[in-house]
């Protein structure tokens, strides 16, 4: 197998400081980041020319009409950062790649850093550098440069410094990839989120609502979470209050909404305060969320909703007796039969709300004492799941089946004649994927090259025999 050139660019890690300091400011080389940027090249879609160059500033056009995506055949692509972007990520913690059914098209987003001098409180007159991020939502379609998939949000940042600016990031991709659920907030000019739909044209759909909820007399902030593979149907959060998640009781409420509704459908609420829906089965009939399992929040249990019906709780393996046990679902098949996801440090698959854990072999890395591990995606009719741990030799992740039960990634790359990486000092490297296709033919996760802060990262698509 022959990789594609590897060309240069480079990000560092920051510290960050708060956005209301004083002096926030464009920087040509944002201070201590210049001494590590390579040269970030065009093939692939990746960087901007220029040997030392600071990647352009200038705004990333929206989505341009895009040809008929071909076939993917390579057994590796490696997905690179669009001009003006230095990092990978952004939006909510471990958002996972949004990719259509087959895999020939991925929504991720990006970031650009703004650095800014804020007067050290403590020793006055001595003035300290930090960072301000902001992140946009791109699609690459097969081998294509990335392209942005809303309206100019304000990143990454423009010129002159102190212009609006926000965040957005992708929620979810129809099947065919043709149309993406997108979350939006320009935080100099609203303090709320909006979502709307990208079309692979370059079209933008608005959602916006003004539509109380009966427990607070305003209009909450929303947000989109998961769409059914036909793009009609989608799932989400009101946000009534913005502490965070599941420390505050009613400071969230699920909805469900046909594209194109005046408003939201509220879902019906159970004996806890349900926060969030989070996924949506193929026919937008269950829906997969969250919710505090007392008013604490020391607990935190998922449920699901049939239909209209009031939400039922998925339990923690062995009845969850352990004391602060929190369960998360991370995905739902296609007929929303089965959820995976984990409770504590056991994966685990709930089948018609049933839980069973998933046995992961193997030592932790020393010095940890305990293996964790959680599954991360299952494919559309439930039986292939994907997942990650910290056991050793299973690094770069597993896939399970019932059949034939749990499969080394990193072996599955090598069988394929990809190489998750050699360990050398500057090596490309290829983490554990956290989403995939084609009942997981097609992988999807991050990967950098370089070492220490001089790196450059990139989404990889590894596609299987």
């Amino acid at each position: 197998m022959r990789d594609a050139p590897e060309e240069q660019t480079a990000s560092s890690t920051f510290a960050i400081a708060g956005p209301g300091s004083v002096g926030r400011r464009r920087r040509a080389a944002l201070a201590g980041l210049a001494s590590l940027l390579l040269v970030a090249a065009s093939c692939g879609g990746g960087g901007s020319a220029g040997s030392g160059a600071t990647p352009s500033p200038t705004p990333v056009a929206p989505a341009t009409p895009t040809p008929t995506p071909t076939q993917v055949s390579e057994p590796l692509a490696l997905l690179r950062l669009a001009p003006g972007f230095l990092l990978l990520g952004g939006g909510p913690e471990d958002l996972p790649p949004a990719l259509s059914r087959d895999g020939r098209v991925v929504a991720y987003p990006q970031q650009d850093a703004e650095g800014f001098t804020f007067e050290d409180p403590f020793f006055p007159g001595f003035y300290r550098m930090g960072y301000v991020y902001c992140s946009r939502a791109l699609a690459w379609r097969d081998a294509a440069p990335p392209v942005a998939l809303d309206p100019d949000p304000g990143c990454p940042f423009a010129e002159p410094p102190g212009q609006p600016w926000g965040d957005s990031w992708p929620a979810a991709l129809s099947a065919d990839g043709a149309t993406a659920l997108v979350n939006r907030q320009i935080t100099a000019r609203s303090p709320y989120a909006t979502f709307g739909f990208a079309a692979a044209d370059g079209g933008w759909e608005e959602v916006t609502w003004q539509a109380d909820h009966p427990l607070a007399p305003r209009v909450p902030e929303y947000q989109g979470n998961d769409m059914t593979p036909d793009g009609t149907t989608v799932v989400g959060t009101a946000w009534l209050e913005r502490p965070w998640p599941g420390w505050a009781d009613s400071d969230a409420r699920p909805w469900r909404s046909s594209r194109g509704a005046a408003g939201p459908e509220w879902l019906p609420s159970g004996d806890d305060p349900i926060e969030s829906a989070l996924h949506v089965s193929d026919d937008g009939r269950v829906i997969v969320g969250c919710c505090d399992d007392d008013a604490s929040g020391r607990r935190a249990l998922p449920v699901v909703w049939y239909g209209d019906a009031r939400p039922e709780v998925l339990p923690a393996l062995n009845g969850g007796d352990e004391f602060g046990e929190r369960c998360r679902v991370k995905d739902l098949s296609g007929d929303g039969r089965v959820a995976v996801g984990d409770c504590g440090a056991h994966a685990v698959r709930w089948i018609d709300g049933v839980p069973s854990e998933i046995a992961i072999p193997g030592e932790p890395p020393p010095p940890e004492d305990v293996v964790s591990s959680v599954a991360l995606a299952v494919s559309v009719h439930g039986s292939l799941i994907l997942g990650r741990t910290n056991a050793v030799g299973l690094e770069q992740g597993w896939l399970w089946s019932e059949s034939g039960g749990l499969e080394s990634v990193r072996t599955l790359l090598e069988e394929a004649g990809i190489s998750a990486g050699d360990g050398t000092i500057d090596g490309r490297e290829l983490f554990a994927p956290s989403a995939f296709a084609r009942e997981g033919t097609v992988l999807v996760g991050r990967g950098r090259k370089g070492s220490g802060d001089s790196y450059f990262e990139f989404l990889y698509r590894a596609t299987l025999p």
